[in-house]
């Protein structure tokens, strides 16, 4: 099982600049794995990018619990960004 490596992956995407480390948190957030999809949507908060915050809304209705509340912190942090930024 390769899932932990994937969760790993995911963690260290977080802190990448690259435009194309989003892209592929993106595309991890449909991983079967529970924990990657956990780690995806932590390291979308941790990036701190609003433009991420329709995938990690998404993520609001995945199958597990974890998921789903580490979605929803995700989207308040990512809303207050929104929202600071407009003041």
């Amino acid at each position: 099982d390769a899932s932990p490596v994937r969760a790993l992956a995911a963690e260290r995407l977080a802190r990448d600049p690259d435009p194309k480390s989003a892209d592929a948190l993106i595309q991890s957030r449909f991983d079967k794995k529970w924990q990657v999809r956990a780690a995806v949507v932590n390291a979308i908060a941790e990036r701190r990018d609003r433009s991420l915050l329709d995938p990690a809304i998404a993520l609001m209705d995945d199958e597990n619990d974890n998921v789903r509340y580490d979605a929803a912190a995700t989207v308040v942090t990512l809303s207050r960004l929104r929202s600071a930024r407009k003041k």
